[in-house]
């Protein structure tokens, strides 16, 4: 604003902002107790801010033109940026940065693979349009049962990945079970989505969680 003003100003509007700007050091009000000889170093940082925004050929008195020089030549002068607003970013995690927030390191080969195993469940999720199909399922099926391997293994060393996968599962099974009619009753594919259901069915883990920072889909 001092430079737009300076700029557009007469001779006496100029000779007004340049008086402002040489006298902050004997005008400006200090910290308590804070001597004013020699000038506190903030104080003539601030006065070299609002040098730098006038331009040399518009600046009346010699004096302030000769100071506007010295600190020129010193290159004390900082550059006069234009203000910008609020800036908005957006960054889409991984779901390895996911789980790193949530304390899972992926550097553990037992979180590792079970992250694996959640992944290759998604195609048997409720928003796959193959769910129904029961030739998909079965092609998949093998990692129903590579899942309750992995829980059986790592559930006490890595519970929280562990948790993690096992609530997939069950969803994973659910949706099976609402959506797939091909099969016998007899199937023994049934016996194990009855058995992994009704295991959830007693479980407390993982609870649920209204606020889940990434919808995935999946019940809670």
């Amino acid at each position: 604003m001092l430079g737009a003003l300076h700029k557009s100003g007469d001779a006496t509007q100029r000779k007004h902002l340049e008086n402002l700007v040489l006298n902050l050091p004997k005008n400006v009000r200090l910290h308590k107790d804070e001597p004013r000889e020699p000038t506190p170093s903030w104080v003539e940082h601030a006065q070299n801010r609002l040098l730098g925004v006038l331009e040399e050929s518009d600046i009346v008195f010699e004096t302030v033109r000769g100071l506007w020089r010295e600190r020129q030549s010193a290159k004390a002068l900082p550059i006069n940026r234009r203000p910008v607003g609020p800036r908005v970013t957006s960054h889409t995690y991984s779901d390895e940065e996911l789980e790193e927030q949530k304390g899972i390191s992926l550097k553990d080969p037992a979180n590792k693979e079970m992250l694996r195993l959640r992944e290759a469940l998604k195609p048997l999720s409720k928003n796959d349009k193959n769910t129904s199909d029961a030739q998909e399922v079965e092609r998949r099926w093998s990692v129903i049962k590579e899942c309750e391997r992995a829980l059986k293994r790592y559930g006490e060393s890595s519970p929280k990945m562990a948790e993690e996968l096992w609530g997939h599962l069950v969803g994973a099974c659910a949706n099976i079970a609402g959506n797939v009619t091909a099969w016998p009753k007899t199937s023994d594919r049934w016996k194990t989505i009855r058995r992994i259901l009704l295991k959830a069915a007693y479980d407390r883990s993982p609870e649920g969680d209204e606020e889940d920072a990434k919808d995935e889909g999946w019940p809670s």
